[in-house]
Formats: structure tokens, C-alpha cells, sequence
């Protein structure tokens, strides 16, 4: 890898992004132990549930054994809370392995995409080589998703960088729009903290995905506890049901402090990087009164998009919905794309000036 370049050396000194980095850094290492703790613990009563069911199937085919007394609760070496911490420790390190091994492979997983072509890909094969030459860095390998939005999604996938940009973007974007789009994501791949970036992503939403599915059996457990007569358990089940779909609304928090968080940084990179300083701001504009979305998503990649679009909320091309028909996770990224737009207009007027 070649040298850093003086525009990298002049990126990485300015204080402003400095700041910035220190900031999504320490954001980035809560989120991700928030993540870790979260969904840990949901493998480990999900485990201790189906210990339950078995227990309780046993009292239901044996008429004469008490829920406690089952065999089961038997075979466990030190006792349930033995058994609990054990299966809470092992699942957050196998998590925390699996989520800086490979978070990039499981938040793209399901999003189209195909190789350039020479059709569309002399452009933005320039564009791409020209930014990560001006930061010293590898160029990464760049795939098209055909939908006619506007957008770009980046990550490490098995450690090599990834950029996905839409047909829409290729075909109905200016260069120096599409500089700034592309210039947005290699500030993500070029940070220092990416792969714990995507690591945080990767258990806040698999532990807001799993909060539902243990909601729900915390209710199951309320009616094994009155089948078997036991306070304790109806009180568990009933705790399990409301810490579950607590948790569940509560995770979209840090998903969206995160999000912002390194999009600011990003959005830094890109308007330091850009041959055109306003680029950006423009950009954010055309997409703020753009209100199609990417169809070729899943709530895995959501918050990775340049402009975060939500699963399932598609808008046909060339249709301008009213802002009521916008789901309520596409109005505030509409709000976010408000900010991050006067943003990067203050930035670049500060280095224009």
C-alpha cells in the first residue's frame, strides 16, 4: 500500500474530524457492548426456556412430579444460574468472534448486486481509483445494484472492501454528486475503527431482531407457569416479555446515534476529499427532494445506505409521495438527510472561504 497522500495527511490532521472520530469511536464501543449484552443474554434464555418446556412436558405427562422436581433441572452441573452464567459468557464470545470476523458478510448478505459492466463501469471506476488514490489507500472492489434510487451501501466482506452503487446513481447522478457519494463511503471503509463499526451494527440489530421472537416467548412462559402453578414462573415469563419489547424500542437509539455518528465523520471525509467542496451539500439536496427509496434491501443493512431507507418501503421511480405516506424510519432519515445537508454546506463554506 502506497504512502499517505498529503490530502490524507491534511484529512487525518484536522481537528474537526479528529474530534469526530474520538466521539463515533467511543459510541462505536458502547453500541457494540450494548449489542453483545443484549443478544447474549437473549441466547442464553432462549436456551433456558427449552430447558423449561421440557421440564413442563414432563410434569404434563407425569401427573404426580412438582415443575421444580422434573428431571431435567437434574442434569444441569451447578444448578440453573451456573448453567445461565455459562450459556451467557460462552454466547457473547462466540458473538463478539463471529460479529469482528465477519459483520460486513452478514449485513450485505441478501442485497443484489451484480459486477460492473463496460456500459457503466468506466465512470465510476475512474472516480473510484481518482478518491482512493487522494487517500492513499487500495481502491475497493465496486458492484452495481440495479434500482433506479440513488444510493451507495459499503462494507468489508471476508476483510476486502466493498462498494455498492445503484444504477440510479451511475445513470442520474453529475460526477462530481457521485464523487461525493463514493468519497461518503471510502471514509467508512477508511476508518480506522470499521470493523467495529460494522460489529456494533451487526449485534444491535440482531439483538433487536431476537427481542421480538423472546417477547414472545416470555408470553409462552406465563401460560407454562399457570399450567405448573408457579408464581416464579409466571413472574419470569411476564419480566421476559416486558425487558424483551422494551429493549426492542429502545435499540433503535443507539442504532441511529451510531448511524449519525459515523456519518458525520464520513461526511468530513467526503467534503475534504472532493474536488468540489459543495458536492455534498449539493447531493443531499437532490436526495432530501428525491423520495424514492432502494427496493433491494433488509432490516440487516438499513442503516448502512448513504441515505437510510427502511425494508419494505419502496417508492416507485418518478412518484412523489406526500410525506405522510412515509414510514416512520424513512421520515427520519428525511429529517437526517436535512441535517447532514446544512452540515456539509457549513463545512464547505468554512474550507471555501
Amino acid at each position: 500500500m502506497s504512502e499517505p497522500t498529503a490530502a490524507a495527511r491534511a484529512l487525518d490532521a484536522d481537528p474537526d474530524v479528529d474530534r469526530r472520530r474520538r466521539r463515533a469511536h467511543r459510541r462505536a464501543v458502547v453500541a457494540f457492548t450494548e449489542g453483545l449484552v443484549l443478544r447474549a443474554l437473549y441466547g442464553a434464555t432462549l436456551v433456558l426456556v427449552v430447558i423449561g418446556a421440557v421440564a413442563a412436558a414432563e410434569v404434563w405427562l407425569v401427573d404426580d412430579r412438582r415443575f421444580r422436581d422434573a428431571w431435567v433441572w437434574g442434569l444441569l452441573p451447578g444448578g440453573v444460574a451456573t448453567i445461565a452464567i455459562a450459556l451467557l459468557v460462552g454466547s457473547a464470545a462466540f458473538l463478539a468472534w463471529a460479529a469482528l470476523r465477519g459483520a460486513g458478510t452478514w449485513l450485505l448478505r441478501g442485497v443484489r448486486h451484480r459486477p460492473l459492466s463496460p456500459y457503466d463501469g468506466e465512470r465510476i471506476t475512474n472516480v473510484v481509483h481518482a478518491l482512493s488514490l487522494g487517500l492513499g489507500i487500495q481502491p475497493p472492489w465496486v458492484g452495481v445494484i440495479d434500482d433506479p434510487a440513488p444510493n451507495a451501501i459499503s462494507a468489508r466482506v471476508r476483510g476486502a472492501p466493498v462498494l455498492l452503487v445503484t444504477s440510479g446513481a451511475l445513470s442520474g447522478l453529475p460526477r462530481d454528486e457521485l464523487e461525493a457519494m463514493c468519497a461518503h463511503e471510502l471514509g467508512h471503509l477508511h476508518a480506522a475503527d470499521a470493523r467495529l463499526v460494522a460489529a456494533a451494527f451487526m449485534t444491535l440489530v440482531r439483538a433487536r431482531n431476537l427481542s421480538v421472537i423472546v417477547g414472545g416467548l416470555g408470553f409462552a412462559v406465563v401460560g407454562l407457569g399457570f399450567e405448573a402453578g408457579s408464581l416464579s414462573v409466571i413472574v419470569f415469563g411476564l419480566t421476559l416479555a416486558a425487558v424483551s419489547f422494551g429493549a426492542r424500542a429502545l435499540l433503535d437509539r443507539p442504532l441511529l446515534r451510531l448511524r449519525r455518528d459515523t456519518d458525520d465523520v464520513a461526511d468530513c471525509v467526503a467534503v475534504h476529499l472532493s474536488r468540489h467542496p459543495e458536492a455534498l451539500a449539493t447531493l443531499l439536496s437532490r436526495l432530501y427532494h428525491d423520495h424514492r427509496r432502494v427496493a433491494t434491501t433488509s432490516d440487516r443493512c438499513e442503516h448502512l445506505w448513504f441515505e437510510v431507507v427502511t425494508e419494505g418501503a419502496p417508492v416507485p421511480a418518478g412518484f412523489q409521495p406526500p410525506q405522510a405516506l412515509l414510514t416512520e424510519s424513512n421520515r427520519a432519515g428525511h429529517a437526517e438527510l436535512a441535517r447532514r445537508w446544512a452540515n456539509a454546506a457549513a463545512t464547505a463554506a468554512g474550507i471555501t472561504r
